[in-house]
């Protein structure tokens, strides 16, 4: 079974980008913030305006991101 590239903008929205299930997007967004001293993400919605690229190679993916921080600030 051939695995596919997760940095492939349209494989990534799909791991990412659902909104019935945003567990993925918090823990990588979430990694990232750590890193960098951030506070931490405690809630996020995906915003999906449903423009989707037609193959794999296309580039017109928009994802979009609502989130409060664990002191409950918009971000």
């Amino acid at each position: 079974m051939e695995l596919i590239d997760p940095k492939i903008d349209l494989v990534f929205k799909h791991i990412f980008g659902s909104s019935e299930e945003p567990q993925q997007l918090l823990a990588l967004v979430n990694a990232v913030l750590e890193t960098h001293d951030e506070p931490l993400i405690k809630s996020l919605h995906v915003t999906n305006p449903h423009i989707d690229p037609t193959t794999l190679k296309d580039k017109q993916v928009i994802f979009d991101i609502k989130a409060h921080s664990e002191q409950s600030e918009p971000i």
